[in-house]
């Protein structure tokens, strides 16, 4: 399975268990992340499985995050390589994608990343 994914009061927690994320997996793993947000618009992703990062994977993580932000949801990643991180920094995917070192970090950003939406749309 490419995903595991737990439910933790109201936000996804999900590992990506592949150690390369490219073109012949890049629709599955779309698919699948945007099937996670569908119920809950909050999730942290989890790649300390993943250890290469092709261009196609790029815009699969790329589709993911507008779709998230299109439908006001919020995604931060953990776990990420050197390696990765290094991708994401090249390409500056590290401005647009918030990335902590650990899964608790993780989930207390988007703790606070839902807070500050919810405020936003309260002012409106």
């Amino acid at each position: 399975m490419l995903l595991d994914v737990r439910n933790e009061d109201g936000l996804s927690i999900v590992r990506i268990n592949t150690p390369r994320i490219e073109a012949r997996i890049a629709d599955e793993l779309t698919e699948g992340l945007i099937d996670v947000f569908s119920p809950t618009r909050a999730a942290a992703l989890d790649f300390s499985q993943v250890g290469f990062i092709d261009s196609v994977g790029m815009k699969s993580l790329m589709t993911v995050l507008l779709h998230c932000r299109k439908h006001e949801g919020v995604c931060v990643l953990f776990g990420v390589s050197e390696d990765i991180m290094s991708v994401f920094v090249i390409t500056r995917l590290n401005k647009l994608l918030p990335i902590a070192e650990d899964e608790a970090s993780a989930v207390a950003r988007v703790r606070e990343l839902v807070r500050e939406n919810r405020e936003r749309t309260l002012r409106g």
